[in-house]
């Protein structure tokens, strides 16, 4: 696999590379480590930072360079120079990247890469569970489940598959008393379906694991159970142009981007994957 990790040479930004270079070494992967200033005179920071971050990515096949320009442009640039696997992103940065950070950065960023882009938000210095927000039933959503397991499998992490629906649970009326209909795993509805392929999905992949509905916004379900569940890592879907889902980075996903208390991985199918 090819990553590439982003700095600004903020302290933000090397927690960052620190999470990633965990994915990195489980994964065996090749890194490109690029660092974007605004204007030349910030290169001695940036210099220092890269550095730093060579001694943490130590053990893995790393290059290195340096861009001068506005952060999005120049890291959407160099993700379709090469073809990377994933592109890893700090937020919270302190010094040129901020303002694109905290504002459209990370939207843009993930909406246009060609690639999967990974958020990270806080020091963790382990991956030990992981939630795999999956969408409406299908082949492209169980492909990216099956993305999700093989990352908790590299770091020896517990997966949680989750699908929300938004719906109104149906109501029954029975001997006078109203109860709520809640969908379970044994029920014959696609979605049930759908989280027991996903079980599969871990099962094939060697992962230890659990499936869960929610009800209610997408997001805040989302959100709710990163914070609730003690997650490391949230994984969502991104809109695709080959299709039409239901994570689309404008909307779900770019929420759960802006308000996670943890790291985000944005999966996006590469172009002609099922």
């Amino acid at each position: 696999m090819k990553f590439l990790m982003t700095t600004d040479g903020s302290r933000h930004a090397e927690e960052a590379i620190a999470y990633g270079s965990i994915l990195a070494k489980a994964l065996g992967a090749d890194v490109t480590l690029l660092g974007v200033v605004e204007s030349p005179g910030e290169s001695e920071v940036l210099e220092a930072s890269l550095t730093r971050c060579q001694a943490i990515l130590q053990g893995l096949e790393v290059r290195m360079m340096v861009r001068v320009g506005h952060a999005d442009e120049e890291i959407l640039a160099e993700s379709e120079r090469e073809c990377y696997d994933l592109v890893v992103m700090g937020s919270r940065g302190v010094r040129g990247l901020t303002r694109f950070l905290l504002g459209p950065t990370v939207t843009r960023v993930a909406k246009y890469a060609r690639t999967s882009v990974l958020i990270v938000r806080g020091a963790r210095n382990a991956i030990s569970r992981v939630l795999i927000c999956t969408a409406a039933p299908g082949e492209r959503a169980q492909t990216k489940v099956a993305f999700g397991a093989r990352i908790a499998r590299a770091v020896k992490a517990r997966a949680t598959v989750m699908h929300v629906l938004d719906e109104v649970p149906l109501v029954d009326i029975e001997d006078g008393e109203m109860t709520f209909l809640t969908e379970t795993l044994e029920a014959a509805t696609p979605e049930a379906e759908h989280l027991r392929r996903c079980l599969a999905i871990l099962k094939r992949e060697g992962v230890e694991g659990e499936a869960k509905f929610r009800y209610g916004l997408v997001e805040d379900e989302i959100l709710a159970e990163a914070e609730e569940g003690g997650y490391d890592l949230v994984i969502v879907g991104a809109h695709s142009p080959l299709g039409v889902e239901k994570y689309l980075i404008g909307d779900v996903a770019s929420k759960v981007v802006d308000h996670a208390k943890v790291p985000v991985l944005v999966i996006r199918l590469k172009v002609g994957a099922p």
